[in-house]
């Protein structure tokens, strides 16, 4: 089953990537994003979702019943344009789950740290104002909870999503977030094992929507 998982891994991994280059050179430019641009991006995300909440703590029992669930995560970032639609960038971010077991009259709280770098390409035009695109980064964490150990570690991920061009200065965007994933360690803020995976996008998307603002700064 492990080699199994592995596999599909490998074709999912790679069919993305595919899909990716396939269209670098087959689409016509449009102004979408010029070369030179430099833009500030706020990324957030947001949910009362707790069904994994207990998972996260390491000495409660996973499916005590939970209540005021909330989890945010805010990650700003500054890209530049290294050619026509493809940018590369830093971001920092910060998150936060707080979530309580009403049978045990206890609290959980969980927050995370992070700086990282990351590259974006706008690869498939759907009309002049709308593009499907692809991120990959890495980034540093440092998480820190009251009841489950504390933990540094190491992310790299591959996002994708859809980026409306509002105007000229700015874009929105619907991120879904983590199609394919590393965490070096665990605990993590995503509560995942210690290795590469994939994700459901359509699951992650209904659990942890994530948004985006990017404001054009020349």
């Amino acid at each position: 089953m492990k080699n199994y998982n592995h596999s599909c891994l490998f074709f999912k991994t790679h069919y993305v990537i595919f899909f990716l280059f396939s269209f670098i050179y087959g689409q016509e430019d449009s102004g979408f994003i010029n070369k030179g641009d430099w833009w500030l991006e706020s990324k957030i995300g947001f949910t009362f979702y707790n069904e994994d909440a207990a998972a996260l703590d390491l000495n409660l029992t996973a499916g005590q019943p939970i209540e005021n669930s909330i989890k945010l995560q805010f990650i700003p970032g500054l890209s530049y344009a290294i050619s026509d639609r493809l940018l590369a960038g830093t971001h920092f971010g910060f998150g936060f789950f707080n979530y309580k077991y009403s049978s045990l009259n206890q609290s959980g709280r969980i927050q995370n740290y992070k700086s990282g770098i990351h590259l974006r390409y706008y690869f498939l035009k759907i009309i002049p104002e709308l593009y499907l695109f692809a991120e990959t980064g890495s980034n540093f964490n440092y998480l820190v909870a009251n009841i489950t150990s504390n933990n540094n570690y190491l992310k790299s991920y591959l996002d994708t999503g859809f980026s409306y061009k509002i105007s000229d200065e700015w874009i929105l965007s619907f991120v879904l977030k983590d199609v394919v994933f590393y965490h070096n360690s665990s605990p993590n803020f995503e509560n995942r094992s210690s290795n590469f995976g994939s994700s459901s996008v359509l699951k992650e998307m209904i659990r942890f929507p994530f948004f985006s603002i990017s404001y054009r700064l020349n």
